[in-house]
C-alpha cells in the first residue's frame, strides 16, 4: 500500500482541533503528505504525489476541498491509474465523505489505528464507486466535477446557511437540514411575505435531458447528484438507473407541500410519487438556460451568458468506505 495524504488546514476540524491535527500528523508518518494552503497549488501538489506512485490518497477537509480533487484528477489526472480516495470528513460539511468514504470521527479514528498497526499489510475496507456530475461549462472556469449540484432553492438554502447557520456554530447535516426545513415551514405558515431572499419561490427553468424537454416552467429546486444518500441520510430521488446523473425537479407552486416532504426526501429509489409537480428521473446530460448561480458540492458556480450550462456523467472514481 502507498498512501498519500491531502492536508486542508483550512478545514474547520483541523483548525479547531488540537487531536485532528495531532491525528494528522500521526498518519503523515504513513503517508507521503502535502498540506494544501492554497487551491492554486493543488496541480503540482497532485503531481507530486503520482511520482510517488501513490495509489491511495487521503482527502483531509470538506465538500469543497474533495470537489476541487476531483475535478483536477478528472481534468488533469498525473496519475497513470487514479487514485483510490479516502475522505477524511474534515470540514463544515462532509456529505460526500459520509456517503463514500468516511461518515464519522469515530471511523476516522479506526482508520488511523488501522494504518498505524504494523501487522496490517493493506487498507481493509469496501470499495465504493460514483461518477461525477461533471459541468461542462461554468463561467470563466474550466469543467468542474463534483457529486452534487443544486438550483433555485438548493442555491438559496446553501447561502443562508452558509451566511447564519454556520455563523451559529451548527455544522455537518445540522446547518442544511435546519436552514430547509425552517424555510419550508416558514412557507407552510405564511411567514415569509414579500421577502425577495427567501428560500421557497419559483424561477423559470426549460431543461433538457438526453436530448428531450422535461419542463419549460416554474420551478422551485433542481438536483441533481450520483450520491446514493445527501444530508440527513435522505434520498430525494426516484425512478432512478444505476450510473447517471439522478435529476429531481420540483415545480413552484410546491403541491401538496406538507404531504408530500417526507416521500419526497425519504424511500425506496422505486417508490411511487403521483402528486403533480415532483419529477424525479435518470440522464446523463442535461442542458438549461438559467441566470442565477447554482452550487457544486457547496461550491458557488456562474452560469455562463448566452449559452445553456451543460451537465453530464463524469469519470468514476473508487473510494475506500471504512
Amino acid at each position: 500500500m502507498t498512501l498519500g495524504l491531502i492536508i486542508n488546514p483550512k478545514a474547520r476540524a483541523y483548525h479547531r482541533s488540537n487531536r485532528v491535527r495531532k491525528s494528522l500528523n500521526d498518519l503523515s508518518s504513513h503517508a507521503h503528505t502535502v498540506q494544501l494552503d492554497d487551491f492554486d497549488a493543488l496541480p503540482q501538489l497532485l503531481l507530486q504525489l503520482a511520482r510517488k506512485n501513490c495509489e491511495n490518497l487521503a482527502v483531509s477537509g470538506g465538500d469543497g476541498t474533495v470537489q476541487a480533487v476531483l475535478t483536477h484528477l478528472a481534468e488533469y489526472n498525473p496519475f497513470q491509474h487514479l487514485p483510490t480516495l479516502i475522505l477524511l470528513p474534515h470540514g463544515t460539511t462532509n456529505m460526500t465523505a459520509k456517503d463514500v468514504s468516511i461518515a464519522s470521527m469515530r471511523k476516522v479514528d479506526r482508520f488511523l489505528a488501522q494504518i498505524a498497526d504494523k501487522k496490517s499489510p493493506a487498507l481493509s475496507g469496501n470499495i465504493v464507486k460514483r461518477h461525477t456530475v461533471k459541468i461542462e461549462n461554468p463561467e470563466n472556469r474550466p469543467p468542474q466535477h463534483g457529486m452534487y449540484f443544486g438550483w433555485g432553492a438548493v442555491h438559496r438554502a446553501v447561502l443562508k446557511c452558509q451566511s447564519d447557520v454556520h455563523a451559529m456554530g451548527f455544522t455537518g447535516d445540522v446547518g442544511p437540514a435546519l436552514t430547509l426545513l425552517g424555510s419550508w415551514f416558514a412557507h407552510l405558515l405564511g411567514r415569509t411575505g414579500n421577502d425577495p431572499e427567501r428560500i421557497v419561490q419559483g424561477e423559470h427553468l426549460r431543461l433538457s435531458a438526453d436530448g428531450e424537454i422535461r419542463c419549460d416552467s416554474q420551478q422551485l429546486l433542481l438536483s441533481v447528484t450520483t450520491l446514493d444518500r445527501l444530508i440527513a441520510n435522505c434520498r430525494p430521488y426516484w425512478n432512478q438507473s444505476e450510473n447517471s446523473l439522478k435529476t429531481t425537479l420540483i415545480a413552484y407552486p410546491v403541491q401538496k407541500a406538507l404531504r408530500m416532504l417526507l416521500p419526497a426526501l425519504y424511500g425506496a429509489g422505486d417508490r411511487k410519487i403521483t402528486a403533480p409537480g415532483y419529477e424525479s428521473f435518470s440522464a446523463t446530460n442535461l442542458s438549461f438556460k438559467i441566470t442565477s448561480d447554482c452550487i457544486l458540492d457547496g461550491e458557488i458556480i456562474h452560469p455562463p451568458k448566452n449559452q445553456p450550462l451543460r451537465l453530464s456523467l463524469g469519470p468514476e472514481f473508487a473510494f475506500l468506505k471504512v
